[in-house]
């Protein structure tokens, strides 16, 4: 694995470490890549501004305009500090925010609702705070829903929810059991046998603790991996609230 490898694989597995960060960060101007070193120096002072970041912060501006010029994919490697959480919206917004809220992440109806009435909750975990205003701006754009940038890692007294997915199929028969057999097991590649074995206790837990993006990727992914597309009306991927614990 190269140095730089070995960094991106360090961020990834922890986030908020901004010692890191800075080192990597040294690391690149000693190699003429300014760009990427100060890119990463206003990620972790925008991190620094507190756990709900700082709107006012002059790093903020900069870090939107670097970036235009460094590749998504490394910014999502080397600056993914950020969490996206929603905690609210006007009671006789409820129907248009859960109608936002399938149009933003693809969810079903009933993922979508449960998101909507587990508040506050993980919209978008550990992403660049680019990215995230960018949601942010697309959001407000049809909705004014009471939305917060923090720190990844952040810890507040009342905590957000994660999720659990839950594949399921409707109404429940052997060959749709079977076509959730044969998605699953290529959609996380685990043994046909206990794949069989869980789907009889339908629902079937496919993931624990994710944001909601990623309830939806696992919905898309689901739609991917099934060859009749009628079949997508039979299963779908629900969300199932979980605090967020330290």
């Amino acid at each position: 694995m190269s140095d730089e490898a070995a960094f991106l694989e360090a961020l990834k597995a922890h986030p908020a470490d901004d010692t890191a960060r800075l080192v990597y960060a040294d690391w690149l101007d000693e190699r003429n890549r300014e760009v990427e070193a100060e890119y990463l120096r206003l990620t972790a002072e925008l991190a620094a501004t507190g756990p709900v970041i700082d709107r006012g912060s002059a790093a903020l501006p900069r870090l939107i305009d670097l970036a235009v010029a460094l590749p998504p994919a490394w910014m999502a490697a080397a600056g993914s500090r950020f969490d996206l959480l929603l905690d609210g919206y006007l009671p006789e917004e409820k129907i248009s925010t859960i109608r936002l809220l399938r149009g933003l992440f693809g969810f079903g109806l009933a993922a979508a609702k449960v998101v909507s009435e587990a508040l506050p909750c993980v919209l978008v975990a550990r992403a660049p705070a680019y990215f995230l205003l960018a949601i942010e701006r697309t959001i407000f754009a049809v909705r004014r829903l009471r939305l917060r940038v923090t720190q990844t890692e952040a810890r507040f007294r009342r905590e957000p929810y994660l999720f659990n997915a839950l594949a399921t199929c409707s109404p429940y028969n052997a060959s749709h059991q079977q076509q959730l057999v044969r998605a699953i097991t290529q959609l996380l590649g685990r043994s046909p046998i206990r794949i069989e074995r869980d789907v009889r206790n339908d629902p079937v837990r496919i993931a624990d603790g994710i944001d909601a993006r990623t309830v939806g990727e696992y919905q898309a992914a689901l739609a991917r991996a099934l060859p009749p597309a009628e079949l997508l009306a039979h299963i779908s991927v629900l969300a199932e609230p979980v605090r967020r614990t330290t």
